[in-house]
């Protein structure tokens, strides 16, 4: 009974290492893709600043263009 019990035992340590390995190996491809996917964040980050700046500045060029105009107007 003793040398049944120890193979069970065996076996059940053999798959969770396999599912351990598994597991891993899935966690370095996840962390790859994360990798891709930070830079990825990254560059379009930087894309939607500059947009974010253009705008404020193309608004206040607006603004400032309006205020001159009602400026002139009321003199």
């Amino acid at each position: 009974m003793s040398q049944y019990q120890n193979k069970i035992q065996d076996k059940r340590i053999d798959n969770l290492e396999e599912q351990i390995s598994q597991v891993q190996e899935h966690i370095s491809t996840t962390n790859s893709v994360m990798g891709s996917i930070k830079t990825d964040i990254e560059w379009l980050k930087k894309s939607v600043q500059q947009v974010n700046d253009r705008t404020w500045w193309i608004l206040g060029t607006i603004i400032i263009g309006f205020v001159i105009q009602l400026v002139l107007k009321l003199y």
